[in-house]
């Protein structure tokens, strides 16, 4: 008898109790009715003989929900990092370390919610980067259940990427997303691992963990030291992109079916030739991360002098900008303007030219500007930026095409360079 429901009554009717169809919806039946009844009104006419499953769940579920209380949620809802990725962030923990199994029940979101102390968005978001990551499928009538198997996975099918953002990147959104998306087209299931801020170790603690299934192939993305070394030594095959940081070693490990950089030489060597041009006898160049490329060795060779303002750290946008007007409005107090500004950032340029704009410094009548720009995205100004550009989408149409044709041919070494732009606008 299915729970809930009470006896036929006589005459063929059966009685509904209010409440029950929300409750047979949620549990995944759906009413096929005889007679042409429904279950609206309190009443219906014909039988639930007909009642049948219609759900992409396997038999009402025997694994347990997850109680959060074993499980270490240390939320910085101040940080860099998005509160919905910190909190899909441990759970994947949970399940790595087999906190949480496969088939296991998450908590709803009004749960998680309520054990973290925050809004029923962020809950809500985690569960769905669980969910777009491989981790747990939504099943109806259930909740979001936990499918990541671990060693019992299949290889042929499985990339597990390593990335490193030091802070919200909108070129390293768009590049996962394109090649999530190019992949998963092609049948593939890419699970992610994401570094978060100045420290790698909790990152290379799930990676090294990860490591230990079975992959078709495994890619480091801006990885430090540690990341590489693990992704050389895990005996995968490995692809590096963009890890500036990677020993040699690591670079030649037999294991190593390539290495896919990005090559800013050419823009730069472009922004040398103009100052040269307009006669540009100092620049000031502003950095946030020290990783980030540098115009500096360049302009000292074609003999500009050249001052490197480091404003902000590895933080979220809001403070980097916010940093960058700072150092801007001790310039501009200090009077001492140079003949150019060189932004490595657009949150450093978009703090920047505010401060100029607020203080009655015109761009390019006073001083003159060249950002980094992400295309399509900004820094946004009244007047077309002189820029270095980089395209995320087209960057990662150009690795999923590598990854691609490596899985599908075993070609090796994968050495590729993608270049950036050179876009002259008002501003220099």
């Amino acid at each position: 008898m299915f729970a809930g429901w009470k006896p036929a009554l006589p005459g063929g009717r059966t009685h509904y109790v209010r409440g029950l169809e929300a409750r047979a919806l949620r549990m995944g039946w759906k009413p096929a009715l005889q007679g042409g009844g429904d279950l609206r009104g309190g009443w219906c006419n014909g039988s639930l003989r007909g009642m049948k499953k219609d759900c992409d769940a396997a038999p009402p579920w025997a694994g347990r929900t997850v109680s959060l209380r074993g499980i270490s949620f240390r939320t910085d809802a101040k940080g860099v990092v998005p509160l919905s990725m910190q909190l899909a962030e441990a759970i994947k923990d949970a399940i790595i370390h087999r906190k949480i199994r496969p088939g296991d029940v998450l908590p709803t979101i009004h749960e998680w919610a309520a054990a973290c102390g925050t809004g029923v968005k962020a809950p809500r978001h985690a569960l769905e980067r669980l969910a777009a990551g491989g981790w747990a499928r939504p099943v109806r009538g259930v909740g979001f259940v936990v499918v990541h198997r671990g060693e019992d996975a299949g290889a042929n099918d499985r990339i597990l990427f390593y990335v490193r953002q030091t802070g919200f990147s909108y070129y390293c959104s768009g590049l996962m997303a394109v090649l999530d998306a190019r992949l998963t087209a092609k049948g593939y299931k890419p699970f992610v691992v994401n570094a978060w801020g100045r420290s790698e170790a909790p990152a290379c603690g799930r990676f090294e963990a990860l490591l230990k299934e079975r992959w078709a192939l495994v890619i480091v993305i801006d990885g430090g030291a540690e990341a590489c070394r693990l992704a050389a030594t895990s005996g995968h095959p490995f692809l590096l992109r963009g890890t500036a940081k990677a020993p040699p070693a690591v670079r030649q490990a037999p294991s190593c079916v390539g290495f896919i950089g990005v090559r800013f030489g050419g823009a730069l060597a472009d922004l040398v030739r103009e100052c040269a041009r307009q006669g540009v006898r100092k620049v000031v160049q502003f950095k946030y991360d020290p990783g980030a490329y540098d115009a500096a060795r360049l302009l000292a060779e074609a003999g500009i002098e050249t001052e490197t303002v480091r404003a902000g750290r590895e933080s979220s946008p809001a403070a980097v900008a916010q940093a960058s007007i700072t150092q801007m409005r001790r310039i501009v107090a200090e009077r001492r303007l140079p003949d150019l500004f060189f932004f490595t950032d657009d949150y450093l340029a978009q703090g920047a030219l505010a401060a100029l704009d607020a203080a009655g410094v015109r761009v390019p009548e006073d001083v003159r500007v060249v950002t980094h720009a992400n295309r399509g995205l900004g820094p946004i100004w009244h007047k077309p930026l002189t820029r270095i550009e980089i395209d995320p989408l087209a960057h990662g149409r150009a690795t999923a095409d590598a990854i691609l044709r490596h899985l599908r041919t075993g070609e090796r070494p994968l050495d590729i360079e993608l270049g950036v732009a050179w876009k002259k606008g008002e501003t220099f």
